[in-house]
């Protein structure tokens, strides 16, 4: 089963000439780019950036965002990337 999953995701990425150092290299800066955000987020909520006036001012379309859904969302989409990222490193046969 896995074996085939394998092959058929090989015969997709040679129909398009990619490599999987090609994808992993894509899903580290998935992973970079969630993390950076996730980061960000932390430290918007860690100062409690919804009880200064500089938040109450923004729009209020800006105040309903919910800081810790985003937060875990991008924890989550982080995690995953970087498994898949080093998944496909150990599938790269160069």
């Amino acid at each position: 089963m896995l074996w085939s999953i394998l092959q058929t995701l090989n015969t997709l990425l040679n129909m398009f000439e990619l490599s999987f150092l090609d994808v992993s290299g894509s899903f580290g800066l998935v992973a970079y780019g969630a993390l950076t955000l996730n980061f960000i987020i932390g430290m918007f909520m860690s100062t409690g950036i919804k009880k200064t006036s500089y938040w109450k001012k923004l729009p209020p379309i800006v105040n309903k965002f919910p800081l810790l859904t985003i937060h875990n969302f991008t924890a989550y989409t982080a995690v995953s990337a970087v498994f898949l990222h080093v998944f496909f490193l150990l599938l790269d046969k160069q």
